[in-house]
């Protein structure tokens, strides 16, 4: 009995569906398929914007060749969350129906739960179709049914479209400001100040890993009443980057509180980014024993 119950409500779900296809096709006798969503190039779109019903809207500019969130954080935005919703514009369209005489309702787009707009040609995302999982999305004066592989991502907190480094690409490094030790160039030559006893690895590594290390998450920046130790990046132009940490190696977040974001980097990444003793006991206890010699 439970089984049959359940295939009637399919099958009922399965005609519903169709009555409305077949019904926008009637209605408006301009179904068409084998197009794209827009006639709009990704490369003359220069800003993007996502609205979230009842949210704050996040907006990005493109600047040259690289893409920065200005709303709500000034950051740089990750290239690939850029690149997926660019790809919407010539999303494949397997049926478009003109808006005269639709019931914006029927496809939860009269009041849109989350819009995209590319310069000023935007998107609404509708209610998703049952029968194959696409979605219905209005652009201009069209209801289109789309691949649905937007939808969800756009509804991720802001910090999901962000860049991941730590650092602005194309940052030079001047210096390193630890607690306990500075990282400084003297005569073109780094030095660490005052000197460690024990020896460290290459400082070049130090600053490439500072360079190019991504964090693995990034969150708001949650204000802190007790003081904490920074770590200070000194950079040839556009002045220094102060990091909070947060919580210490090997858990390391390291906070910014100029742009309210902490990024969370892993162990690996994380010890990198500080300066480490060089362990020599391994290279010395591969080595075979001396052998002695005759007579001693």
């Amino acid at each position: 009995m439970r089984s049959r119950l359940v295939i009637n409500l399919l099958l009922i779900a399965v005609i519903t569906v169709m009555a409305i296809v077949l019904s926008l096709t009637d209605n408006n006798k301009t179904a068409e398929t084998n197009t794209l969503l827009t006639s709009l190039s990704p490369d003359s779109v220069t800003s993007i914007s996502i609205l979230l019903k009842g949210e704050e809207r996040s907006t990005f500019k493109r600047e040259n060749d690289h893409w920065m969130m200005q709303k709500p954080y000034v950051h740089a935005a990750n290239p690939v969350r850029i690149n997926s919703m660019l790809n919407l514009l010539s999303a494949y369209s397997y049926a478009r129906f003109d808006l005269e005489d639709l019931e914006l309702s029927r496809f939860a787009l009269d009041s849109p739960r989350v819009s995209l707009v590319f310069n000023n040609t935007r998107v609404d995302f509708g209610s998703e179709n049952p029968l194959d999982k696409t979605r219905y999305v209005m652009t201009g004066q069209q209801i289109h049914l789309i691949n649905d592989s937007l939808f969800q991502q756009l509804q991720a907190p802001a910090t999901f479209f962000l860049d991941t480094q730590l650092l602005p690409p194309g940052t030079i490094i001047t210096g390193l400001s630890y607690p306990e030790h500075q990282v400084t160039q003297v005569d073109q030559r780094w030095m660490v100040i005052p000197e460690m006893e024990a020896e460290i690895q290459p400082i070049e590594d130090l600053i490439s890993a500072w360079q190019t290390v991504n964090a693995i998450t990034l969150q708001p920046y949650i204000p802190r009443d007790e003081a904490e130790e920074t770590i200070t990046v000194a950079r040839e132009q556009f002045g220094n980057i102060i990091f909070d940490i947060i919580s210490p190696f090997p858990k390391l977040i390291l906070g910014r509180a100029d742009i309210g974001i902490q990024y969370h980097v892993s162990q690996e990444n994380a010890g990198q980014l500080f300066l480490q003793p060089v362990d020599n006991n391994e290279s010395s206890a591969d080595e075979p024993p001396a052998m002695e010699q005759p007579g001693q």
